[in-house]
C-alpha cells in the first residue's frame, strides 16, 4: 500500500473518480517540475519522513533565559559550540535581542568562499555523473549572480542541492544542570533517506570534524552541520 495524496475537488471525486498526486520517501536526487517536500507529514500520518543531510550553518541561536539559567556567557557559548559542536567562532558575529542570543555567519566569509568550497565538495558528495546536474547549474546561477542574491535562491527552494531547510532537528546539550537548545538556520547541501536514529550526535560531530581536516583550506567548513531533517 502506497500513499497518495488527493488532488481533485470533491465534485469531481463523487463520480468515485480520483486525481491524485504521487508520494514517496524516495529522493533519487533529481530534482522535478512540480516536486514539492511534505511538511507536517507526521500529523498525517505518513511513517517515514527523516533524512540524513548537510548543510552549511547560517546562523544559530540559543534562549537567553536557558543561557541564564545555566549561567553561560556569550563567551561561554562560543567555547561550548567549538568544542562540542566544532563551530569556529571566529567565522560568526554574535547579536541578541530580549530572547535569543543569535550567532550569523560573517558575509565576507560566506560570500568570499562559498562557490569555491562548493566546487570543491559538490563533487564528492554527487560523485554519480548521473547527479551533475544537481550543482553544475546551480553554481553557475551562483556565478552569475550577486551574492546578496545567495540566501534568496536558497529560500526559494528551486534547487536541489542549495535550499533553506527549516526542518533540520536542533541539538540539545546540558551544562550546569541545566538543558540548553540550539536552533539553526541552515542551507542543505544535499539529503539521503530513510534515516530514524533515537540518539545521535556524537557520530555526527565526528563526521563533521573529519570533512573540516579534508577542506581546512576552508574556513567555511566550519559552518558545516551533519543532522537529521523532515
Amino acid at each position: 500500500m502506497r500513499p497518495a495524496l488527493i488532488v481533485s475537488p470533491d465534485e469531481y471525486n463523487r463520480n468515485m473518480d480520483f486525481v491524485i498526486a504521487f508520494i514517496t520517501s524516495k529522493l533519487d536526487g533529481q530534482y522535478r517540475i512540480g516536486d514539492y517536500k511534505i511538511e507536517k507529514w507526521e500529523q498525517a500520518g505518513c511513517k517515514v519522513g527523516q533524512f540524513l543531510a548537510i548543510g552549511i550553518v547560517t546562523r544559530f541561536f540559543v534562549k537567553k533565559s536557558e543561557a541564564d539559567q545555566a549561567k553561560l556567557e556569550i563567551s561561554d557559548l562560543q567555547d561550548i559550540m567549538k568544542q562540542k559542536f566544532y563551530y569556529p567562532p571566529e567565522i560568526y558575529h554574535n547579536d541578541s535581542d530580549e530572547e535569543y542570543h543569535y550567532f550569523y555567519l560573517k558575509e565576507e566569509v560566506f560570500s568570499s568562499q562559498l562557490i569555491g568550497f562548493l566546487e570543491k565538495i559538490y563533487p564528492k558528495i554527487y560523485n554519480d555523473p548521473d547527479f551533475t546536474n544537481n550543482y553544475d547549474k546551480l553554481l553557475v546561477k551562483l556565478k552569475e549572480s550577486s551574492s546578496t542574491m545567495w540566501m534568496e535562491l536558497a529560500e526559494s527552494k528551486s534547487q536541489f542541492a542549495f535550499q533553506y531547510d527549516d526542518n533540520g532537528m536542533w541539538d540539545i546539550f546540558r551544562v550546569n544542570g541545566s538543558k540548553i537548545r540550539i536552533n539553526y538556520d541552515i542551507i542543505l547541501l544535499s539529503m539521503e533517506g530513510k534515516i530514524l536514529m533515537e540518539e545521535y550526535g556524537r557520530q555526527f560531530n565526528f563526521f563533521k570534524y573529519t570533512i573540516m581536516q579534508a577542506y581546512k583550506n576552508f574556513s567555511l567548513a566550519g559552518a558545516l552541520r551533519i543532522y537529521i531533517t523532515g
